[in-house]
């Protein structure tokens, strides 16, 4: 579950106090993994940046995809205090269980004031917005490994650490 090196580590400061944010690759690593442009914008701009983010799954995934939607929603959400924003994770459609409440969110769901990071399988890692919704943000990786790539390279944009 990471690159070819350890954890790497990276010394943020916000409002004063230090954190110290694990990542599973250095930026290098991730040189391949296109972001698109200012897709991160929205998220890092007070005066743009929604109330909610949405952190969707297919139900079938996998852990990886899992994993990776942890690493960003130590970003966005609370816990280094740096973007702040109250983030939840979600599949994008029903499982056939009983009893158990599922949170089933869509792109169809995504507003100005909730955005949706959909973690999708597909050709490329590629970070890109949706076309029909700007507040849809599709993070798309090649393999159930490639996600956490995908994870660690939006993170480090959110923190322009990486530009897109």
């Amino acid at each position: 579950m990471q690159g070819s090196s350890p954890l790497w580590v990276t010394e943020i400061v916000s409002h004063g106090q230090p954190y110290y944010i694990p990542f599973y690759y250095h930026p290098r690593e991730l040189q391949n993994v296109v972001l698109e442009r200012n897709v991160t914008d929205r998220f890092v701009d007070p005066s743009q940046r929604p109330k909610l983010i949405y952190i969707t799954f297919s139900p079938d995934a996998g852990s990886y995809p899992v994993v990776g939607g942890v690493e960003i929603s130590r970003i966005t959400g609370f816990r280094y205090d740096l973007l702040n924003i109250e983030t939840h994770s979600a599949l994008k459609s029903a499982v056939n269980t009983t009893g158990a409440e599922q949170m089933v969110v869509t792109c169809a769901n995504a507003t100005q004031d909730t955005a949706v990071l959909s973690f999708d399988e597909g050709d490329k890692d590629l970070i890109y917005q949706d076309l029909q919704d700007p507040w849809c943000i599709h993070l798309e990786y090649m393999g159930e490994n490639d996600s956490i790539m995908v994870a660690d390279r939006f993170a480090y944009g959110l923190l322009r650490i990486m530009s897109g």
